[in-house]
C-alpha cells in the first residue's frame, strides 16, 4: 500500500502541474486520469480500511460527474484524492520501512 500510494500520489502530482503549466488544459483528460487514479486506488487500498472501496467508488463518481474547470478539478476532487492517498501512505510507509528492517536482516 505505501508504494502504491505513493505512485498514485505521483500521478496527480503530474496532473497538477499539468493543469498549472498548461499541459493539461482539457477538463476531459484531466478527469480520465482523476478517475483512472481512484480505481486504481479503489482496488489496492480496499482492505485498507472497512469504507474504502465504498470512499473511492463515491469518489470515482464524483470526478466522473464533475462540470467545473481543470482548475475547480485540481482544488476540489484531486485535493481529496491527494489528501486521502497522502494519509495511507503515510500511515503504512514506517510499516512497510520496518518490515522490510525486520526481513533483510
Amino acid at each position: 500500500m505505501a508504494l502504491g500510494t505513493d505512485s498514485m500520489l505521483n500521478i496527480v502530482s503530474d496532473v497538477v502541474h499539468g493543469v498549472s503549466d498548461g499541459g493539461i488544459a482539457d477538463a476531459k483528460e484531466a478527469k480520465f486520469i482523476a478517475n483512472m487514479v481512484c480505481m486504481l486506488s479503489g482496488s489496492l487500498l480496499r482492505w485498507y480500511t472497512n469504507d474504502e472501496a465504498q470512499w473511492w467508488q463515491e469518489m470515482s463518481r464524483t470526478v466522473e460527474s464533475f462540470q467545473g474547470t481543470t482548475n475547480d478539478l485540481v482544488n476540489g476532487p484531486l485535493t481529496e484524492i491527494d489528501g486521502r492517498l497522502a494519509r495511507v501512505r503515510d500511515d503504512c510507509w514506517p510499516k512497510m520501512e520496518a518490515a522490510s528492517e525486520k526481513y533483510e536482516a
